[in-house]
């Protein structure tokens, strides 16, 4: 098998497994796109715009700005106009929404727990230095090869 079919691979098994972890059976009343967005919403050090969350998360924008829409009606965002530019609005997650991200990382938490107590040291190890390999590897090494 190639390196090309080795990560094609991967990224499929881990899309997998973190779809096993992160979208099925939440006990949520929000599903994890929703999720992910207030997480990075609240993040964010510096004002966040829906431009900004668009770019960190890769998203349409007609999707996300239907997703403020649906965040702000059930409470968990909030907007004001920006004073550097009145037509662009930062989002503001409410306490009610950091609770929310605060009891979804919780659970999360619990989960990973189980999953990785069940791994051995040397897969634990094995994980490690997975994890500080792609975390070193970013889209400009992929974008060079390209």
């Amino acid at each position: 098998m190639t390196n090309v079919e080795v990560l094609r691979n991967f990224n499929l098994s881990y899309d997998i497994w973190l779809n096993q972890i992160q979208r099925r059976n939440l006990p949520f009343e929000l599903g994890y796109p929703e999720i992910q967005f207030l997480a990075t919403c609240a993040n964010f050090t510096k004002p966040v715009r829906v431009t900004d969350v668009v770019n960190t998360l890769q998203l349409d924008s007609s999707y996300a700005s239907r997703l403020v829409k649906q965040l702000v009606t059930i409470g968990y965002l909030t907007t004001k106009p920006l004073n550097v530019d009145g037509r662009a609005k930062e989002l503001i997650v409410t306490s009610f929404g950091q609770e929310l991200i605060a009891g979804y990382f919780h659970y999360v938490d619990k989960k990973l727990t189980v999953y990785l107590t069940k791994l051995s040291t040397k897969e634990l190890e094995q994980l490690q230095q997975s994890i500080e390999v792609l975390q070193t590897f970013s889209i400009s090494n992929v974008n060079s090869y390209l």
